[in-house]
C-alpha cells in the first residue's frame, strides 16, 4: 500500500489504480482499505475534467463492498453528462464526508482571511519604505502545490511533467517552473472552477504598451477587474503584510520568527523544494512565506512612493515583476519578509512559485 501512496504523491494515480485493482482482485487488503485510495483517484478524475473514468471507478467501488445502500448511493444516469461531475461530487462527500474535505483541502487552496491595517512596506532601516493602507483580504495558507495546479493542468490541456523539476514531481511540494503568466491564467482557471468572476481579462493578441521588458515574447495585454471576487495574484504590499502577521505582527526579520531554520527552507537547510507547511507558520498561521520557493506579486518592479499608500497596486510601466519570500536555493538576506527581487514574467524556474489572494 506504501507503493500506491507513493504513487499518488508522485501524481501517478493511472499506476496507483492500477496496483489497486490488482490487490481487489487478489483480496490482499480488506476492499474497505482499498476503496480509501480509489477515492482519491476519483476525486482527481471527476475534478480535472476526466468524470466518465471517474464514474467507472465508482461503480468498482460498488462492486468490491458488494451493499445495497452502496448500489443505492451510486447511481449514475451516463446519458446526463452534464451532470455526471455533480452527482460525483455528491457521492464522495456522502459516502465519506471527512475524507472529502481532506481532498478540498488538498487539491484547493485554504485561503486565510487577513484582517485589514497600516503598515511600513519595505526595509525598516532604510528610507526607501512606503506607508500603506490595506482592506481586508484573503491569501492561500501555503503555496500553490503541485497538487493543486495539477488539476488546473488537466483541465486546460497542459501537461504537468513541464513544470517538473529535476528532482520530481512531488504533490505536496510548492509547484515550480511558473512563469508570472501562468499564475496568472492559473487564477483565472480556478476563480471558474470555483464559480467567481475572474480578476483578469486577458488579450493575448495584443501587446501591452506598459511592458518595457523587450525580450518578453509572450507581452499579453491583461485587463484587471478589482472588484471581481476571484482569485488574483497579491500585490506586494498584500504580500509584505500577511508575510510579516497582518496586525499580529510581532515585527520578526523572517515570516513567524527571527530565526530562519524556524520557519522556511533555504540554502543552509535544503537542496531542493519541500513538501509545503512542514515549518512554524507565521502569526496569521501562513506557512513557507520566507523560503522554499519565491512567490509572484501582481507588481511590476519600481520605487516605492514616499507618500501615505491606499491598497497600492504598484507602478504603471515596468520590466520585471516583483517577487518576494526567496527559494530554497537563496541566503538568508534573501528570505526577509521585507526584501524584494523581481523576475522576467516570462521565465519560469526551479525557484519560482505562487501564492494567490481573494477579497473576503
Amino acid at each position: 500500500m506504501e507503493g500506491i501512496k507513493e504513487d499518488v504523491v508522485c501524481l501517478r494515480y493511472q499506476n496507483a489504480l492500477e496496483k489497486l485493482r490488482l490487490l481487489a482482485k487478489n483480496q490482499t487488503f480488506p476492499n474497505e482499505t482499498i476503496v480509501g485510495e480509489l477515492l482519491e483517484i476519483v476525486y482527481f478524475y471527476n475534478e480535472g475534467g476526466r468524470s466518465d473514468d471517474a464514474a467507472q471507478i465508482i461503480e468498482e467501488i460498488a462492486t468490491l463492498l458488494r451493499t445495497a445502500k452502496m448500489a443505492d448511493l451510486i447511481q449514475l444516469d451516463h446519458k446526463e453528462e452534464g451532470h455526471i461531475k455533480s452527482r460525483l461530487r455528491e457521492i464522495l462527500q456522502q459516502f465519506n464526508h471527512e475524507h472529502f474535505v481532506m481532498l478540498e483541502k488538498r487539491y484547493l487552496p485554504e485561503m486565510i482571511r487577513i484582517d485589514g491595517g497600516t503598515f511600513s512596506l519595505g526595509y525598516q532601516d532604510q528610507k526607501n519604505t512606503n506607508v500603506v493602507r490595506l482592506d481586508d483580504f484573503q491569501i492561500s495558507q501555503t503555496p500553490i502545490t503541485i497538487w493543486q495546479y495539477a488539476l488546473f493542468c488537466t483541465n486546460t490541456g497542459r501537461e504537468i511533467k513541464d513544470n517538473s523539476p529535476e528532482w520530481g514531481l512531488f504533490g505536496d511540494n510548492p509547484v515550480v517552473n511558473v512563469s508570472w503568466y501562468d499564475a496568472i491564467e492559473y487564477a483565472n482557471w480556478l476563480s471558474v472552477h470555483l464559480g467567481f468572476e475572474p480578476v483578469y481579462e486577458i488579450d493575448k493578441q495584443t501587446k501591452d504598451p506598459n511592458n518595457q521588458n523587450k525580450y518578453d515574447y509572450i507581452n499579453w495585454t491583461i485587463q484587471v477587474h478589482w472588484n471581481a471576487k476571484g482569485y488574483r495574484l497579491p500585490t506586494e504590499a498584500e504580500w509584505e503584510y500577511a508575510a510579516r502577521g497582518g496586525q499580529k505582527s510581532k515585527n520578526f526579520r523572517f515570516a513567524g520568527s527571527n530565526n530562519l531554520e524556524e520557519v522556511g527552507w533555504f540554502m543552509d537547510n535544503t537542496n531542493r523544494t519541500q513538501a509545503v507547511a512542514q515549518k512554524k507558520s507565521n502569526e496569521m498561521n501562513l506557512y513557507d512565506m520566507s523560503g522554499n520557493v519565491s512567490e509572484w506579486c501582481w507588481d511590476w518592479d519600481g520605487d516605492y512612493i514616499s507618500e501615505l499608500s491606499i491598497n497600492p497596486k504598484g507602478i504603471e510601466q515596468g520590466t520585471y515583476r516583483i517577487m518576494r519570500g526567496g527559494s530554497w536555493c537563496d541566503s538568508d538576506d534573501f528570505c526577509l519578509v521585507s526584501n524584494r527581487n523581481n523576475g522576467n514574467p516570462y521565465v519560469g524556474d526551479n525557484t519560482y512559485g505562487l501564492r494567490l489572494v481573494k477579497f473576503c
